[in-house]
């Protein structure tokens, strides 16, 4: 009770557009966006079928991918289900854009054809710039406690931090321990940057390669 008011218990609440289950496993978020870019993306096919390739890809990027990006910092899934319920998203909007359909194409080869990373590899990306603004005090996020200098000479740049211990499968997935391993595995060059734009730049050509 607050203020004489019955607070309601509930096992999964949304917040700032992130929905939030009581286990951290982010099924019921990913179900609703996926949900929710496959319905938008339903209207674009019925909507954009004479449309060129170029217009189809356009209103995918802008209109569809964002729905499965927002805030993926703080939700980006460890589960392999969740993660390929994402991906099977941006396939089947490459079929869309490609207009082929056939089962036996390869909408793999689509998705390179229109040069679009692995949903993966652009969460990847934005923990990996999210880390950079906290280790150059670009946003107000603390991180004393955390990021541990790893003092000791390992393969790789001078710029790693110790590796937090974690024992249960949502804070090993979560931002910091999940975070701290891409950022540990990138290479020196890019480690000792402190300019957010050549960090990004570069970033992107390695993730993507």
């Amino acid at each position: 009770h607050m203020m004489n008011a019955l607070i309601k218990q509930v096992t999964s609440t949304k917040y700032l557009g992130v929905t939030i289950d009581k286990h951290l496993h982010w099924n019921e978020h990913i179900s609703k966006i996926t949900s929710k870019a496959n319905t938008v993306r339903g209207f674009l096919q019925r909507n954009l079928k004479k449309c060129s390739i170029d217009t189809k890809s356009l209103c995918y990027l802008s209109l569809v991918r964002p729905i499965l990006e927002y805030a993926c910092v703080v939700w980006s899934p460890y589960f392999k289900n969740n993660m390929n319920k994402l991906e099977t998203t941006q396939r089947r909007a490459a079929r869309f854009v490609m207009n082929n359909y056939d089962k036996y194409a390869s909408v793999t080869d689509m998705i390179k054809c229109l040069r679009w990373p692995t949903l993966e590899n652009r969460r990847n990306e934005q923990r990996i710039l999210m880390l950079f603004k906290i280790v150059n005090q670009q946003v107000e996020i603390p991180s004393e406690g955390i990021l541990i200098p790893n003092n000791v000479h390992t393969r790789g740049h001078n710029n790693k931090f110790r590796q937090l211990q974690t024992r249960l499968q949502c804070y090993q997935g979560s931002f910091f321990p999940d975070t701290i391993k891409l950022w540990n595995k990138l290479p020196d060059h890019l480690a000792n940057l402190h300019d957010l734009i050549s960090f990004r730049e570069d970033l992107t050509k390695i993730i993507n390669t």
